[in-house]
Order: structure tokens, then sequence, then C-alpha cells
């Protein structure tokens, strides 16, 4: 039987909180889901922890289940030179040679740069004293530095009844709220990952 599992870094060290970001990216990639449930294909999202643990288990995964169509999915963490498997290459040094390109995917800079596409729904989760005047406004999200995505949610969000942004606490929840194409909108590599694998399961 085919079928995707997409290796994801984020979701913390424990079985719950893994599951949060299983859970949201699920939603998050909803369209695609669904796209391999008609084709009959499997599916499935693991998140994996760090940037590291995410790559072992993919070149594990292509190893292990070479019926599945494995994807690696991490935070670039800087402006990314070049496609995917170069900036990881030449950035960290990582062993990916004769890995096809499009089975390498960013999240460019780092997954908070997806939720702050989405303003709205960003609004919507803090609800009172969310301060939407504190997230950038460029078009180009990718454009904008880990640490500046990291002060803007902090600024956005501390006067909230919810209290500031935390990754695993926040992460999951509004990755399921985000809608995929104001995301897909505002940045390329999350179109991207998102043509790449339709064209998988075309």
């Amino acid at each position: 039987m085919s079928g995707i599992s997409v290796y994801v870094e984020g979701g913390g060290e424990t079985a719950e909180t893994k599951a949060e970001i299983r859970n949201g990216m699920n939603t998050f990639l909803s369209s695609l889901r669904e796209s391999a449930r008609l084709k009959k294909w499997h599916w499935k999202v693991v998140p994996c922890g760090g940037r590291v643990q995410a790559r072992d288990a993919f070149l594990n995964a292509r190893a292990m289940e070479p019926h599945l169509h494995a994807i690696l999915l991490v935070d670039s963490e800087t402006v990314v030179a070049g496609l995917p498997r170069q900036h990881l290459t030449t950035r960290d040094g990582w062993p990916l040679t004769g890995i096809p390109e499009t089975r390498v995917h960013l999240m460019a800079q780092v997954m908070e740069t997806w939720l702050l596409s989405d303003s709205d729904r960003l609004r919507s989760f803090y609800g009172q004293g969310f301060n939407v005047g504190a997230l950038p406004r460029h078009q180009d999200l990718e454009r904008v530095s880990k640490a500046q995505i990291s002060q803007a949610l902090e600024d956005a969000t501390r006067n909230t009844q919810k209290g500031r942004y935390h990754k695993i606490r926040h992460g999951g929840p509004l990755l399921g709220l985000v809608q995929a194409d104001t995301v897909r909108a505002r940045c390329a590599h999350c179109e991207r990952l998102f043509l790449e694998i339709g064209r998988l399961l075309a």
C-alpha cells in the first residue's frame, strides 16, 4: 500500500505534546490528507521533537518503509539559500545526498512564521488584549528573521488571557486554526509543500 509519511520538527518530548502538533498539522494539511484518503493511500504525520530527530526519523523511514513517500519538514532557522536540500546540507551539514529535492521541505524560517500569516485566526485564538499591530506586515514573511517572529508573537500576546505565546501549549492548536490558503499566499515554502505532495497524490 502506498502512502505519505510527514516527519516534522516539533512537539516536544512527550506523547501528549507530540499529539497536539500531530493533530494541528493534520488539520492544517487536511486537503492533502483527504486526497490521500480518496486515493486509498496511507497517511501519517510524525512529530519528532528536534530537527535532528526529524532528520533521523525521515532517513530511517526511507530505508525501512520504501513503499511510503517519506517527507521531511523542518525549520530553516535562517533565510533559505537555494533549494531546501541544499540549504540543509550547506547550513547544517546534513547527509542528504541522493534524496529527491521534492521530499525535503522547510518551514521558513520557523513554524511560527506560518502562524503569523493568519492574523485573524491568531486574534480569534487569543481574544481580548491581542495586539495585532505588533505583527510584521511583510507580504513575504519568509524574509522575517526567527528572532523577529519570536518577538512579534511575544509583543502581540503578552496581554492576552491565554498569556504569551508558548510553542508547546499553543503551537498545535494554532496550526489547526490558521487557514492553509492564507499561509500559502505569504510563505513560498508552504506553497511548495502543498504543491509537491499534491503532485504525489495526483
